[in-house]
């Protein structure tokens, strides 16, 4: 969830919604024309770490933050940063003198529509400089047609937020993009034009999670840059066997959806670290996971699972993290089961390292990954 965090910056002060550390620099960049690589944010005398969530860096709703910057020359991003802002504080000036003034009232209302226009062509120049497009929680129920204007230049573009239920086909425009962030908006299967989407061959984030999504086409099997998809939060219940055609695939959230199964090709996603199917209706999984060589971990939570197939407890032989609690599989059944002295090996090595690092899981306990009891 995206909090309220005021920056300063020695006479300048900027008001921005972020939800990590690494979200909070990329609207300061934003706002600012200050690269992410360059910034230094202090709050409370201590420099925020990268990769912190808001709570890690203490950071609540209204906090306030320390802006600094590299003594290097400013870039020409930085100048036209400042320029945008210099321009939005004389623009909402002269709106607020018009407002005021009853009797010029409806001609600020008449204004209004290319007053937001004139905001979203000086933001567009913007983002051409910096290549990162953010219209993150701007309340828009479709795309600025000012995004396509400067399509040939992002590499990055944040909708995520907002009320969009479709993406038009010029999202075929954005040849260049490596990352897609569409989170928490209203998109339904058949407003994502999947043909257009899975001709960005460069993309390698995805982030269609907390939509409306009911399935997800053969096409998403053409993205073979894809290292991040997140799915989760839809109403997913089933995935096309193309899936496993992303070989550069690491991260895959598939949480909280209504999926019966997972494709037997899954297999095929030969880079795989992580797979989060928690909280889906799954009651089997295919024996092809076992051959997901980098798999470190498998998240099961709250599905139906009765058993581990033991091509996956053996054959994952970098599986040290499995959870399991919320389905039928007790911990003396998954004990027994074949493989498991290899998974808890490795299991157990993992835990040994984490206490001479002292690195704790927030239990503080050794989890077993299943319930002692059946639900």
């Amino acid at each position: 969830m995206a909090i309220r965090v005021i920056v300063q910056h020695g006479k300048n002060t900027y008001e921005v919604h972020a939800e990590t550390v690494d979200d909070l620099s990329a609207k300061v960049e934003e706002v600012s024309g200050i690269f992410a690589r360059h910034q230094r944010l202090i709050h409370k005398g201590k420099v925020l770490a990268k990769g912190a969530s808001m709570a890690e860096a203490k950071l609540k709703d209204g906090s306030k933050v320390m802006l600094m910057a590299s003594s290097s020359t400013a870039t020409q991003g930085q100048i036209a940063a400042q320029e945008v802002t210099k321009a939005k504080a004389a623009e909402a000036r002269e709106r607020a003198r018009l407002l005021i003034d009853a009797k010029d009232r409806k001609a600020a209302l008449m204004q209004a529509p290319a007053s937001l226009d004139s905001s979203w062509q000086e933001r567009a120049a913007l983002w051409c400089k910096t290549g990162v497009a953010s219209i993150r929680d701007a309340g828009v129920g479709q795309v600025p047609s000012q995004l396509w204007d400067v399509a040939d230049s992002l590499r990055s573009a944040d909708l995520g937020s907002n009320h969009l239920t479709c993406l038009p086909p010029n999202v075929a425009l954005l040849t260049g993009l490596t990352r897609l962030r569409l989170s928490g908006n209203r998109l339904v299967s058949g407003g994502v034009p999947w043909t257009q989407l899975a001709a960005l061959s460069q993309l390698n984030l995805l982030a269609l999670d907390h939509n409306q999504l009911t399935e997800v086409p053969d096409a998403i099997g053409t993205l073979r840059s894809l290292q991040r998809l997140s799915l989760a939060h839809n109403s997913l219940t089933q995935l096309p066997g193309t899936l496993g055609q992303l070989t550069a695939l690491r991260r895959l959230d598939l949480r909280h959806n209504q999926l019966q199964s997972l494709p037997g090709e899954i297999g095929g996603c030969c880079a795989l670290e992580e797979l989060d199917a928690a909280e889906n209706c799954l009651d089997a999984l295919p024996d092809s996971l076992g051959r997901l060589q980098k798999l470190r971990s498998l998240l099961l939570d709250k599905n139906r699972l009765k058993a581990v197939p033991a091509a996956v407890l053996r054959g994952c032989r970098a599986l040290a993290t499995l959870g399991l609690h919320g389905n039928p599989v007790t911990v003396e059944e998954l004990r027994a089961s074949d493989g498991f002295a290899e998974f808890n090996a490795r299991r157990c090595a993992k835990h040994d390292k984490q206490l001479e690092m002292q690195v704790f899981t927030l239990s503080g306990g050794f989890d077993e990954g299943a319930d002692q009891v059946q639900w």
